[in-house]
């Protein structure tokens, strides 16, 4: 119950943390979903490699060998979450360049920047 919480609470940070940037929140949030599943479906792999699959078949025998390691799961949750907050903390803030420090956008309109005469004081 407490990993479904810590999911829910750390894409939602996610997915607010990516709008702020001005990033593709969903992008976001479903790199964190699929990476988790994907640590998943590896666990599972790697549990019916080590066991065997007839552990698999009684739930109270799997329920023991599982409990162990339910604190490594969640600590995969924190360590993916803190990487994919890293990621977008680094993203450049391209968004929001010509706001100023009220968040406004400034009044002006973007000029396209004026081309240099050339110097053609050699045909006078």
């Amino acid at each position: 119950m407490i990993e479904l919480i810590l999911i829910v609470l750390l894409a939602w940070r996610i997915y607010h943390m990516a709008v702020e940037k001005g990033l593709s929140a969903w992008r976001w949030v479903s790199n964190f979903l699929s990476g988790y599943f994907a640590f998943g479906i590896i666990v599972s792999f790697i549990f019916i490699y080590v066991y065997g699959k007839d552990s698999f078949k009684d739930f109270s025998t799997l329920q023991q060998k599982l409990t162990p390691w339910s604190p490594f799961v969640l600590l995969f949750l924190i360590v993916w979450f803190m990487f994919l907050r890293s990621r977008i903390l680094k993203k450049d803030n391209s968004r929001y360049e010509e706001m100023d420090e009220d968040d406004h956008q400034s009044s002006e309109p973007m000029k396209a920047p004026v081309p240099e005469k050339k110097d053609l004081s050699y045909f006078r």
